[in-house]
């Protein structure tokens, strides 16, 4: 129950931390909200580990669960680079708000997933 909890949580706050991020101009705050944001993006990883070992019936099944997460990680890290790379092309200063925008498409589509299942 709680990783569930703290899985939204993570995730509330760093599409948040976004707009903030893109709000404030002095590098200080900045270089703190980025850190705040780094720390925050990769805390979510131990409990979705956890949660997929917990899912698993066996060792085996765990560890390909497991490399399956990481694989998909890996090709998240890559289209994001590849479209924030396209993003900044057009405006660095809207990045941050671009960004935010494909932080909340998880959160409508677990949203969409949910009401059709009720």
């Amino acid at each position: 129950m709680f990783r569930k909890k703290g899985l939204k949580i993570i995730l509330i706050v760093y599409t948040l931390l976004l707009p903030i991020i893109y709000i404030f101009k002095n590098i200080y705050i900045l270089s703190f909200l980025i850190f705040l944001w780094s720390v925050i993006q990769w805390a979510s990883g131990p409990m979705i580990q956890k949660m997929l070992i917990n899912k698993s019936r066996n060792n085996r099944e765990s560890e390909k669960l497991l490399s399956l997460n990481m694989s998909f990680i890996n090709f998240g890290i890559s289209l994001g680079g590849i479209l924030g790379g396209v993003a900044i092309k057009y405006s660095i200063q809207k990045l941050p708000l671009f960004a935010m925008s494909m932080a909340v498409l998880p959160i409508l589509t677990n949203m969409c997933i949910r009401n059709k299942k009720e």
